[in-house]
């Protein structure tokens, strides 16, 4: 699951124009199988910068882009194929930007009920 909270970087409150920015970078992630996973970032830039993951270079599907500057990618459940490099990418009009990070996932598998989605909190 991909959540995204919102709060508003400072170059979105003044008005000033600025290329998108990580502020907060994905981090190394290791796991026991069934846990849940959040890979963070934090980002800013204006216009604010389109936000998009990626698992080992495949698009993961996302419902909306309207979100503050903390987000996060939420998996429930891990399994061992959810291991992978994850990387986010920020656009927008001034510039490109992208952060990676390695997931492993350990162990047996002990859960059946699992999901990755795209949830925006306000």
């Amino acid at each position: 699951m991909k959540s995204c909270r919102q709060d508003k970087a400072s170059s979105e409150q003044d008005g000033t124009l600025a290329p998108p920015v990580f502020i907060r970078k994905l981090r190394r992630a290791a796991v026991a199988t069934g846990c849940d996973v959040r890979l963070r970032v934090t980002v800013g830039g204006y216009p604010r910068p389109a936000l998009h993951w990626y698992r080992n270079d495949d698009p993961l599907p996302s419902d909306a882009q309207d979100y503050g500057g903390l987000c996060e990618l939420r998996i429930k459940s891990a399994e061992k194929s959810d291991a992978g490099v994850y990387t986010c990418k920020i656009i927008n009009e001034y510039g490109t930007k992208q952060t990676e990070c390695q997931l492993e996932v350990k162990g047996e598998k002990k859960s059946k009920n699992r999901g990755l989605r795209m949830i925006y909190l306000m």
